[in-house]
């Protein structure tokens, strides 16, 4: 038995040492990569063309408010007076922008929520135990409200007011 195994072993290790006299050449390399390329298109690469000046389309509201009472809203406080308001519901981040006197207040509008029912554009203003807050903007003809808090509801609650925008 230990001279079978003596057999066996010496019959592998002269197997694998006739392997190593005897290696495989691999061509591989010549075929994937070589030295010579042909060039079958010559032409230069086309330039890029320069960049067109995009206009800038107006805002997709533009009106005024008149505030009875003060609303708060996550940038300033809204005091009683005649305001003037913009949307741009283009941009990005679709800035709202409050005039009054000469002080310009601008909301980040957060969330969109498109609605059914169309009606005027207004000011979406909710009446709570702390006072009245601004809860968005209503655009009309996009049937959009742009909710200037963080969380947008699908549905207005009983105590939202609206304030028209002409």
């Amino acid at each position: 038995m230990k001279n079978t195994l003596m057999v066996r072993g010496a019959m592998v290790v002269l197997g694998l040492g006739l392997a190593a006299l005897f290696p495989v050449t691999c061509k591989a390399q010549s075929e994937v990569a070589p030295d010579f390329y042909e060039a079958a298109n010559t032409e230069p690469a086309s330039q890029p063309q320069p960049a067109v000046a995009v206009e800038r389309k107006s805002p997709e509201l533009q009106g005024k408010f008149t505030l009875a009472y003060t609303v708060r809203c996550p940038e300033a406080k809204l005091t009683p007076g005649e305001y003037a308001v913009s949307v741009d519901v283009n941009g990005i981040d679709r800035p709202i922008t409050l005039r009054r006197n000469g002080e310009v207040t601008r909301l980040k509008a957060r969330t969109a929520v498109h609605v059914d029912t169309p009606s005027q554009s207004a000011l979406l203003i909710e009446k709570t135990w702390r006072g009245r807050k601004l809860e968005g903007v209503y655009v009309d003809g996009l049937n959009l409200i742009l909710y200037v808090n963080s969380e947008g509801k699908e549905t207005l609650s009983s105590r939202t007011e609206r304030v028209p925008i002409s």
